[in-house]
Parts: structure tokens; sequence; C-alpha cells
């Protein structure tokens, strides 16, 4: 019994390990669309914030939290007019890049994790 619920729980992470190593896109439609991908041992939550329907510009909250040490949570808001886009990365978190854009009422989001590289000789 022992054997096959550890067998079983092998079985589950290796297939989570596969499905988190892509990097994955967000679409965020409408106000208070959101959701959380994690990306480089990062959990990362977005969302459009309310806006008044009249407004052009459109609000995107982010908030990312090591999963290593969940207390070094930060936060990124950006207003983003149609067009926009966005590509970053965060302090203390190497590797590790965000994307945004905003195209008409949608804007997409996406996390990826990228080789560190350091200069030498400077």
């Amino acid at each position: 019994m022992t054997t096959n619920l550890l067998r079983s729980a092998a079985l589950t992470l290796a297939a989570l390990a596969g499905t988190t190593a892509a990097a994955e896109t967000v679409t965020l439609d409408r106000p208070l669309a959101g959701a959380t991908v994690i990306e480089n041992g990062v959990a990362i939550s977005v969302y459009r914030a309310p806006s008044a329907e009249a407004s052009e510009i459109v609000e995107v909250v982010a908030t990312y939290a090591p999963l290593a040490a969940p207390e070094r949570t930060g936060r990124v808001v950006m207003q983003m007019a149609e067009g926009d886009s966005a590509s970053f990365g965060l302090p203390g978190l190497p590797g590790l890049k965000l994307d945004f854009t905003r195209d008409a009422e949608t804007v997409s989001f996406g996390a990826d994790t990228l080789p560190v590289v350091y200069a030498a000789g400077y």
C-alpha cells in the first residue's frame, strides 16, 4: 500500500514538473480577470483592476512571491494604453522575465525563465 502511494505521488510530481517547465501566457480580457502562474520558482498572480468604462487606460496588477520565501512578496502596478507592451525582470529574482502586452481590450501576460549571464572583465 505504501509503495503504491509513493509511486502514485512520484508520477503526479513528474506530470506536474512537465506542465510547469514551459512558459505560460495568460489573457486578461475583462476587468477583474486574473490568473496565477508559476515560473522559475516564483508564483505570480495577475489581474485587471476595475476601471471606468470611458477610460482608455487599463490597470494591471501583478503580485509575486518566491515559493521558497513567500514572505518576500512584491507587487507591480501598470497603467497600459492601447498598443503598450513591457518586458522586465524583478529585483532579487535572476532569470525571471515578465511580459505584458495590451491589444484593444485584451492584456496578455507571460512569464519565462532566461539564462543568467554575468559580464566578466568590467
